[in-house]
């Protein structure tokens, strides 16, 4: 049954929602070549004629029309405007049009199965942060585009997620090419200091976030680790000149001279994960590695010493002292002292808390406590602009696949079933006003209905305006990019072709305005030990490994690997061990000696689940910690979420007391390394000492007892 068409029922005082409102003005402005003016679009299309009235002014529905003009600009779709020839300059008889040959994807730009997956896991990076409303509608017209892979399923998940929450309004300023004032601390400064720049771009470089900028007020290039920046960012409405984002390459260049220039010497344990991580830095760096045949530190022989460039000493020094006794700082002595004062602060911290006595923590109480916080995974709320680009995206989808389940559909596009449904029913009836200026049958898309509402089938028979992928914005193609620029490190040499020939299609393909990219990324310095890991994964080849778990206890593994996450606290490993007969997640941190073996894995899981369901959902311990926060290094709260910590309390002198399950006791260690000096374990008393042995083994390292 075909239900009632709504625009014929009279919208009385039923609300419209945003997307059907925006996806109707989309229509009608591509299916008019010659376009439409204010009052044409305001009287006919749906969602504003029941509410225009002609010969009345109407100020807050005109602003309601600009503001979807905006969010459709947003999208990367442009609005056209054409003067009206007999009175140029009259905004009132302006008409708006959208070309649909600048609407979709050009039809010459075809991309590979293989380009597809690859800008898919470019999507899939930006998962969280300020970024992921553009990661969700990228890879719905990915989707669009053919994609047809489910991101559980792509084996490897790294994540760029730019979460600072200073990012959105900075993003917003580059884009308005608007100045902003901000509180801006470094470490050698107890009180922050006001800064008034143009933001010029944010650029991710050695794993951080920074803003590039033009400092008004000292009138010269700058760069803020976004992390630093304290407080609210005031967007002004002073503008900037355009031209000054011509600076942007010339500073980026200089940031990474900085960090080839800034050298490091480490004493490395061979076969550790820290081995791994610098000996990939020096070669990024113009670096190198090698024996250590003496030093001034104790215990050199059999080192290896390694050479590479960094850009923050501070931040680098929080990286070596979470890595413990696998490494120790040769050189420069000011980042030796920053290592040693963490390792005393952390040793002399957890003294106290032993001598304070706190008390033990049962083990009922931590299994109450334990996972709070989880629920299973839901498909994530959409906002009207990622529904606008569901819609667009839906039709070539079935298209392409003709009559789909809208159980897959939801699969598919990761969105929940039943808004799904409602956007489908809206879809079988939107359209375009006709000749008449008025939503005739003939101008709205249809569906079989019967197939709909009887057996949860969806197949088009009549399309409207639109039938092909809606094209990038700038912001999606920027994301994508920097996404695939950081996937380098992790691909094999059979896939660069692929990722550099992505590139190229995506630039293509994207809104051609020439807007000057927002955002970028330098690759982080390639991880032989990640790389070899998502080749394993790629190949379907069993690793073997010797593994310290969470009691330090070393065992050797043999494995069948399934899937490559990266967390808060590093790279994870989902993996099938044949020795424990079971799936395991394995931090990838804690794993060395690692041997890609020639058998093929046989194992296949029935489904790849995402890092937040794979970590331990037992946690028989139940810890209390003081995180010191509002510091110039990392985020602590979120160095340590793969913890799942629970604020207990309020923040007082600096410090916020939470509670963690804990698997095992000396998970407190690996707890106090993802943010040395910033997280004091204050119970059970057991773990308090783990941690103090912990920091005073690391200290021998530099002589120090």
């Amino acid at each position: 049954m075909v239900p009632e068409d709504p625009r014929r029922q009279g919208s009385g005082t039923r609300r419209i929602p945003g997307e059907q409102r925006v996806f109707s003005l989309i229509l009608a402005l591509v299916a008019s070549p010659d376009g439409l003016n204010k009052s044409q679009l305001l009287g006919t299309v749906y969602g504003y004629s029941d509410r225009y009235s002609r010969g009345r002014a109407d100020t807050a529905l005109e602003r309601q029309f600009e503001r979807d003009k905006d969010q459709v600009r947003e999208l990367g779709i442009r609005i056209e405007t054409v003067d009206d020839p007999g009175d140029p300059g009259n905004n009132r008889l302006t008409r708006y049009r959208i070309s649909k040959g600048l609407l979709q994807v050009p039809p010459e730009i075809s991309f590979s199965a293989r380009e597809l997956a690859l800008l898919r896991l470019a999507a899939l990076s930006w998962r969280e942060g300020s970024l992921t409303s553009e990661s969700r509608r990228s890879a719905m017209k990915l989707e669009a585009l053919g994609a047809g892979l489910d991101p559980q399923h792509l084996g490897i998940a790294p994540r760029l997620g730019l979460s600072e929450a200073v990012a959105p309004a900075l993003r917003r300023a580059i884009e308005q090419e608007s100045v902003v004032v901000f509180e801006y601390r470094t470490p050698r400064h107890e009180t922050a200091t006001e800064r008034r720049v143009a933001p010029l771009r944010l650029h991710r470089a050695a794993g951080r976030w920074h803003l590039i900028a033009y400092d008004l007020e000292r009138e010269d290039d700058r760069v803020f680790l976004l992390s630093r920046i304290g407080g609210d960012v005031r967007v002004l409405s002073r503008g900037y000149d355009p031209v000054l984002k011509d600076r942007a390459d010339r500073t980026v260049d200089e940031l990474l001279r900085l960090q080839r220039d800034r050298r490091v010497t480490v004493l490395v344990r061979p076969g550790t994960s820290a081995a791994a991580r610098f000996r990939g830095r020096a070669e990024a760096t113009g670096g190198s590695a090698g024996p250590a045949e003496h030093s001034s530190l104790p215990g050199a022989e059999g080192q290896e010493r390694i050479e590479f460039g960094t850009l923050d000493y501070p931040l680098l020094a929080e990286e070596i002292a979470g890595f413990g006794d696998q490494l120790a700082v040769e050189e420069p002595a000011e980042l030796r002292g920053l290592v040693t004062g963490l390792l005393l602060r952390v040793r002399d911290d957890h003294a106290q808390a032993a001598a304070t006595g706190a008390p033990a923590v049962g083990r009922d109480a931590a299994q109450s406590s334990a996972g709070r916080g989880r629920s299973a995974r839901r498909a994530p709320a959409l906002r009207t602009q990622e529904r606008v680009v569901l819609l667009l995206s839906l039709v070539p989808y079935l298209v392409e696949h003709g009559e789909v389940k809208v159980s897959r559909l939801a699969e598919v596009f990761e969105v929940d079933s039943a808004l799904l449904r409602e956007l489908i029913a809206f879809l079988g009836t939107a359209g375009i006003p006709g000749e008449t200026s008025t939503y005739q049958d003939e101008d709205l898309f249809d569906i079989d209905w019967d197939a709909f509402e009887r057996e949860d089938l969806v197949r088009l028979t009549r399309i409207i305006a639109v039938d092909d992928a809606p094209r990038f914005s700038a912001a999606e193609q920027a994301a994508l990019l920097a996404g695939l620029h950081a996937l380098t490190p992790l691909l094999p040499e059979s896939e660069l072709e692929h990722a550099a020939s992505a590139a190229a299609k995506l630039a293509a393909a994207a809104d051609p305005d020439g807007s000057a990219p927002t955002l970028s990324v330098t690759a982080d310095a390639a991880d032989p030990v990640v790389a070899g890991l998502a080749a394993s994964v790629e190949e379907r080849r069993r690793i073997g490994f010797v593994y310290r778990d969470l009691h330090g206890t070393a065992t050797r593994r043999v494995v069948e690997p399934i899937a490559l996450f990266q967390g808060d606290a590093g790279w994870y490993l989902r993996a099938y061990c044949l020795d424990r007969a079971a799936d395991r997640t394995f931090l990838v941190d804690a794993m060395s000696d690692i041997r890609v073996l020639a058998e093929r894995a046989e194992h296949r899981p029935a489904e790849v689940p995402a890092l937040s369901d794979i970590v331990p959902s037992e946690l028989p311990i139940l810890a209390h910690a003081r995180v010191r926060v509002g510091g110039t290094g990392s985020d602590p709260m979120r160095s340590i979420s793969a913890f799942s910590p629970r604020a207990v309390g309020p923040v007082e002198h600096g410090e916020l007391p939470v509670e963690i399950g804990l698997a095992h006791l000396h998970a407190a260690v690996r707890l106090v390394q993802s943010a040395p000096g910033a997280v004091v374990v204050t119970a059970p008393a057991e773990a308090v000492s783990r941690v103090r042995e912990w920091a005073e083994r690391v200290l021998t390292r530099y002589g120090i007892e």
